[in-house]
C-alpha cells in the first residue's frame, strides 16, 4: 500500500482522461506552482488515452491540447507561490485563464497569515455519448518538480439519483474557492461553472477499489460550512481519541500536536501502545523529549536523500528527496483508519491553514502498523533495502534557515496582500509602459526585485514601478515582432495535408479536433459519416484540380466558417481551389467574378516603362 518500490503512481496519469472520456471540466489546488509542471498537467489532461504517440509528439497536437484546457480547468495556488522557471516562454499566456491565487485572511490564533495549502483534484469527464465519469485526487504533492516522497489517492464515481451528503464537506470546498474569483473576467465563468459541478457531487457516489477500505470521509480545514460553522480537524477523531497504533509521516513538525497524542495516550488506559514517526531530519531539531517519548522516531537515510548526487554528472539539475507525504495511521482495537493529504503535524496547518484530508476506514486485519512497517522498511528495518533509518533526538540538527525561510515568506505574504495593481499605457504609437503599484511593505532589510513574467527586465522594489516594454525611448526594439497562425488554422491545413496524402485517419483527427471546439452537440466525423459534396458550393475542385472527395469538401466548409471575414481569406481559398466563377446581385446590378480576375492587373504606368511586360489576360479589354 505504501511500498516506493511497487506502489507508485503517475502526477499526469491520474488526472489523464481514462479510455473513451475526454476532460470536461476539472478544478485543482497546490500551495506551490511551478509553470512547466502545470503545462504537463494540462498536457496530460487535453490528450486522451488512446490518443496515437506520433500526433502526441506533434507540436501542433500539443498546442491544440495546451489551449482547450485553458477553458476547462480552474487551478488554485497560494499567491505568491509560483515558480518562475529559468527559461521564460509566451506559451505561459496560455495558461493564464486557469491559474487563480489565494489570498488568505489573517487568523486571531496565528502570528502570520495562514496558508492555502490542500492539494485535491475534481475532474469530471465525458464520452462520446454524453455519459460522466468524476474522479476526486487527495494528495500531498504540490503541482512542481520537487523530488521528494509524496502519497497520492483517488476514486472514481458516477451520477446517482440519490443525494448524498458524504460530499457535502468537498463541496463546501469547492463553494469556498469561488470566492476568489468574482473580480476576474476569466474567474467569474470558472465560478459558474464550479457551482455546477457542486450541485452534480451531490448525486455523485464514489468509491475506494481496494478491498482494504469499506468507507471514507472528507475533511478539509479552515472553511466554513453551509451553516456558516467551520471545519476544524482537531474535532475528528484523530485529535481526540486515543489509539492502539499510531503512525505518522509529515515532513514538518511541532513539538506541541506530537505531545498532544502523547498526553491523550498517557491519560487512557491502553497499555503497549505503538507510536512510529517518520520525518525530515531538519524538524526534529526544535523537538523536546517529552513531545515525542512514545514514538519511535524514522528519516530517510543520508544516500536516499542525495542519491541524486551520487549519480549525476552535473550539480545544476540536481535535487534533493526527502519526505513530503503527510499520513496518519491510527488502530483502535480492530478499527484501523487512514489520513492522507496536506496536513502537517505543525501548528500552523491544524490551527490555521487551509488543508484537506481524506479519511480512509478500514479493519485491523487489512490495514496495520505490521504492513505498513514492511511496506515502508522492507522485510528487516536494518536491511539494504531500508530508505529509512531509527533516529534519536541526540542526533537531531537544528534547521539554520527555518527562520530565514519564515521572514521571506512573511514578505513574499505581505507584497500580495499589498493590493498590488498594474496598469499599460500607450505613450506614442510604438512605445509602451508597464507601471505596477503596490502598497507599503516592510522588506525587513531583504532586497527585492520585480519583472514581467515574459520580459528579462527587472526593477527594484518599490511602491511604484514602472517597465518600458518593447521600445525603448529612443524607439528600438526591446522585442522581436513577430506575425502569428491561429492554431485554427494550423488544425485545418494539417487536415487537409492528411487528406491530400491520402492519409484519411490523421486528417479525420485535425477535423474532428476543431469542430470538438466548435459545435456544442459535436460527433465524431467518420469516412462513412461525412456529408455528400454540395453540388451548389462554389468550390468544386481542390488545389490540384481534382473533384472534391467528401473529405476535402468538409474540411474547405470549415476553413469557410472558421475564417469568415478573417483577412480575405475567402478570397484566396477559392482562387487555389479553381478560381470558381459567380455571381451576386446589389441594387439591381448583376456583379460577375469571373477567373482572370483572381489576379490583378499591372498598372499602365508600368507597361508603359517597360514594353517587355504583358498584361495579365483578361484585362487587355480593360
Amino acid at each position: 500500500m505504501l511500498n516506493p518500490n511497487n506502489d507508485r503512481l503517475d502526477y499526469g496519469q491520474i488526472l489523464a482522461p481514462p479510455a473513451g472520456y475526454c476532460l470536461d471540466f476539472a478544478v485543482g489546488t497546490t500551495y506551490s506552482l511551478d509553470l512547466d509542471a502545470l503545462v504537463g498537467a494540462s498536457l496530460a489532461m487535453g490528450l486522451s488515452e488512446e490518443t496515437d504517440s506520433e500526433l502526441m509528439n506533434n507540436p501542433v497536437c500539443l498546442l491544440e491540447a495546451l489551449r482547450s484546457t485553458g477553458d476547462k480547468v480552474a487551478l488554485f495556488c497560494e499567491g505568491g507561490q509560483i515558480h518562475m522557471p529559468s527559461k521564460v516562454t509566451s506559451l505561459y499566456v496560455l495558461l493564464e485563464k486557469m491559474v487563480f491565487s489565494v489570498k488568505t485572511a489573517k487568523h486571531r490564533g496565528l502570528a502570520a497569515f495562514p496558508s492555502f495549502h490542500p492539494k485535491i483534484w475534481l475532474l469530471r469527464y465525458k464520452n462520446n455519448v454524453g455519459e460522466l465519469l468524476y474522479r476526486v485526487v487527495v494528495l500531498s504533492r504540490n503541482l512542481t518538480f520537487d523530488r521528494s516522497w509524496d502519497i497520492t489517492y483517488y476514486m472514481d464515481g458516477k451520477l446517482t439519483k440519490t443525494q448524498t451528503e458524504k460530499n457535502r464537506p468537498v463541496c463546501d470546498f469547492l463553494q469556498y474557492l469561488t470566492g476568489f474569483l468574482s473580480s476576474n473576467p476569466n474567474g467569474r465563468a470558472k465560478a459558474k461553472l464550479i457551482r455546477g459541478l457542486i450541485k452534480e457531487l451531490l448525486f455523485v457516489n464514489f468509491e475506494p477499489a481496494e478491498k482494504e477500505f469499506y468507507d471514507y470521509e472528507f475533511l478539509p480545514n479552515g472553511i466554513r460550512r453551509e451553516d456558516g460553522s467551520y471545519y476544524q480537524i482537531t474535532e475528528t477523531p484523530l485529535f481526540k481519541d486515543t489509539f492502539h497504533d499510531v503512525l505518522i509521516i509529515s515532513p514538518f513538525l511541532t513539538g506541541s500536536i506530537l505531545r498532544g497524542f502523547n498526553d491523550r495516550n498517557n491519560r487512557s488506559l491502553i497499555e503497549n501502545s505503538r507510536y512510529f514517526l517518520i520525518t525530515r531530519e531538519m524538524s526534529l531539531g526544535k523537538l523536546k523529549p517529552e513531545d515525542v517519548s512514545r514514538f519511535r522516531l524514522f528519516t530517510m537515510r543520508d544516500m536516499v536523500v542525495d542519491g541524486e548526487t551520487a549519480i549525476s554528472d552535473s550539480s545544476a539539475e540536481v535535487q534533493k528527496q526527502d519526505i513530503h507525504a503527510k499520513v496518519y495511521m491510527t488502530r483502535k482495537y480492530s478499527d484501523a483508519n487512514l489520513y492522507l493529504g496536506s496536513l502537517n503535524a505543525s501548528h500552523n496547518a491544524v490551527h490555521g491553514n487551509i488543508e484537506f484530508m481524506l479519511l480512509l476506514r478500514s479493519k485491523n486485519r487489512y490495514l496495520n502498523i505490521d504492513k505498513l512497517s514492511v511496506d515502508l522498511f522492507g522485510a528487516e528495518k536494518d536491511g539494504s533495502d531500508n530508505p529509512f533509518q531509527e533516529v534519536t533526538l541526540q542526533n537531531a540538527i537544528l534547521d539554520e534557515e527555518d527562520e530565514r525561510k519564515k521572514v521571506l515568506d512573511g514578505i513574499i505574504k505581505d507584497i500580495n496582500r499589498s493590493n498590488p495593481k498594474a496598469s499599460v499605457t500607450q505613450e506614442s504609437e510604438k512605445t509602451y509602459s508597464v507601471s505596477i503599484h503596490f502598497g507599503k511593505v516592510d522588506l525587513k532589510g531583504c532586497q527585492v526585485t520585480v519583472r514581467p513574467l515574459l520580459s528579462k527586465k527587472t526593477e527594484a522594489f518599490e511602491n511604484d514601478i514602472r517597465f518600458d516594454l518593447f521600445f525603448t525611448k529612443k524607439l528600438l526594439n526591446r522585442k522581436a515582432l513577430r506575425s502569428v497562425i491561429r492554431s485554427a488554422e494550423m488544425c485545418l491545413i494539417m487536415a487537409e495535408s492528411y487528406a491530400h496524402l491520402n492519409n484519411t485517419k490523421d486528417a479525420l483527427y485535425y477535423l474532428n479536433l476543431i469542430r470538438s471546439h466548435r459545435i456544442s452537440s459535436y460527433t465524431d466525423y467518420t469516412e462513412n459519416s461525412l456529408p455528400v459534396v454540395d453540388q451548389n458550393a462554389l468550390i468544386q475542385t481542390d488545389a490540384t484540380g481534382k473533384a472534391l472527395t467528401p473529405l476535402l469538401a468538409a474540411i474547405l466548409n470549415e476553413r469557410r466558417k472558421e475564417f469568415y471575414m478573417e483577412n480575405g481569406d475567402r478570397w484566396f481559398e477559392l482562387k487555389r481551389n479553381g478560381c470558381p466563377e459567380f455571381w451576386w446581385g446589389y441594387a439591381g446590378v448583376k456583379y460577375e467574378t469571373q477567373k482572370f480576375l483572381y489576379t490583378f492587373p499591372l498598372p499602365k504606368s508600368d507597361i508603359a516603362l517597360n514594353p517587355a511586360l504583358e498584361q495579365n489576360p483578361g484585362y487587355d479589354v480593360y
